[in-house]
């Protein structure tokens, strides 16, 4: 199938999964993450806000409030992702695709004097993974271009998905970047394994 068919065939079969089914999923994944040692050992969490039927990302901030994580989460402005750190869901608005975004001008953006030898996990999403770490994403490519032009950050890469999301290949292009790790309800697929890092 191609990236479009595929990108059809997930959204479909996403929009029909009943309310019971995604949160309980969802409490499996976030479990998952929660018991990593990636988890674990990253003092900064880059993530987007989940929009339902994707895998829920609330929990998995709330929980990372509450671990004292630093948590950042993104805004589109132009073809640019921006990084803002947030401490509550209060101070964000929807965007005109009802995605929770932050305020510009009332959280601080995330800038280029971060200490790039500081571990942070980031949670990618998208469509369709395989085993390997190339997704199909949404197709505007912004983590692509975040994750390239911040490539001194040591970032761990990691993708919340569904099982069937999960293909046994996808075609990958020059730019577009795999992520790490994959977490699935009952599995954490290690596409690029980290050195000093499992999965327990």
């Amino acid at each position: 199938m191609t990236k479009s068919q595929i990108r059809k065939s997930i959204l479909e079969r996403r929009k029909n999964m009943a309310e019971e089914e995604l949160a309980t999923q969802s409490k499996k994944i976030a479990l998952m993450l929660e018991e990593s040692n990636y988890y674990k050992d990253c003092s900064i969490i880059f993530t987007y806000v989940s929009f339902p039927p994707e895998v829920d990302t609330i929990a998995i901030i709330e929980k990372a409030w509450s671990d004292n994580k630093t948590v950042y989460v993104p805004k589109v402005k132009g073809k640019e992702l921006i990084f803002y750190k947030i401490y509550d869901f209060k101070s964000l608005s929807r965007s005109k695709f009802g995605i929770l975004e932050p305020l510009e001008g009332v959280h601080i953006a995330y800038g280029p004097n971060t200490n790039p030898d500081e571990l942070k996990l980031m949670l990618i999403p998208g469509l369709a993974f395989d085993p390997s770490g190339n997704r199909i994403g949404y197709g505007a490519g912004y983590y692509d271009r975040f994750l390239t032009e911040h490539k001194e950050q040591k970032f761990v890469k990691m993708a919340l998905s569904y099982d069937f999301q999960i293909q046994k290949q996808l075609e990958a292009e020059e730019h577009d970047i795999k992520v790490d790790y994959i977490i699935s309800p009952d599995k954490i697929y290690e596409c690029r394994r980290r050195k000093g890092y499992d999965t327990n």
